[in-house]
């Protein structure tokens, strides 16, 4: 790699080049020669061995290296998450779906039943990444008294479920 020692580079200036390496982006040649020396002749000597061994680029190419193998083990962090995140929403959806009939015999509450699926859902779109609404643009024609039959019958299920009869009064009370 461009870091590591030249050829003809000797081993003490490898020494120096390193130590200025590892100070990191906030890096400079007076921080070096403050932090490791105090001789005039150690300072007027790293600075011509920089400018022969291409110091800044080298420490540069380091540091984007370095930044490449954090930001590649956050993304493996970042996508383990995100299964793991999906493989829950996905169990906690399965256990809704079998226990349905419970929530039509009463034995589970719809507010609860309703608590669950939306965390469930809401907790695979996070990991997947996809958005909550999506803009729609143009013009969409729908017939009417389908919809109208799509909507009432949503709404039959939708009282059904939590115990209402067809004029909105709670009918399991």
């Amino acid at each position: 790699m461009i870091w590591d020692k030249r050829e003809d580079e000797s081993a003490r200036a490898y020494e120096w080049f390193c130590r200025y390496r590892d100070m990191g982006p906030g890096r400079s040649h007076e921080k070096l020669n403050q932090k490791y020396s105090e001789s005039i002749s150690k300072k007027s000597l790293t600075l011509r061995w920089s400018s022969k061994y291409a110091w800044v680029e080298r420490a540069e190419a380091y540091d984007a290296h370095i930044e490449a193998i954090k930001r590649e083990a956050n993304e493996d962090r970042v996508r383990q998450t995100a299964e793991e995140h999906i493989d829950v929403a996905d169990r906690v959806m399965e256990m809704l779906l079998r226990k349905l009939p419970q929530l039509e015999d009463g034995e589970i509450k719809p507010t609860e039943w309703k608590n669950l699926a939306e965390f469930s859902v809401k907790t695979k779109r996070d990991a997947l990444g996809v958005a909550d609404k999506h803009e729609v643009s143009g013009e969409i024609h729908v017939d009417h008294n389908v919809a109208k039959k799509l909507s009432d019958d949503l709404l039959e299920r939708s009282r059904r479920l939590l115990g209402k009869d067809s004029r909105g009064t709670n009918d399991r009370l």
